[in-house]
């Protein structure tokens, strides 16, 4: 997030499609400056999108990378 603007993500999942179907993989609390969600299992995803679920604010990510 930036950080600067304060922290605003309160709940959020990370869903992927795989073979047409959405799946959460994923379902986190906080962001802040820095955070990584590891998963279980390695997942051939064709989409992932991130889903807010409560903000104090509008969301403002500075940066999403998947490895």
């Amino acid at each position: 997030e930036q950080i600067r603007l304060s922290q605003r993500v309160e709940q959020f999942e990370l869903i992927a499609k795989v073979d047409g179907e959405e799946k959460v993989i994923f379902k986190g609390s906080t962001v802040g400056y820095k955070r990584i969600c590891k998963l279980d299992i390695p997942i051939l995803a064709q989409e992932i999108t991130i889903r807010f679920l409560k903000s104090r604010c509008c969301p403002t990510l500075k940066f999403i990378g998947v490895y």
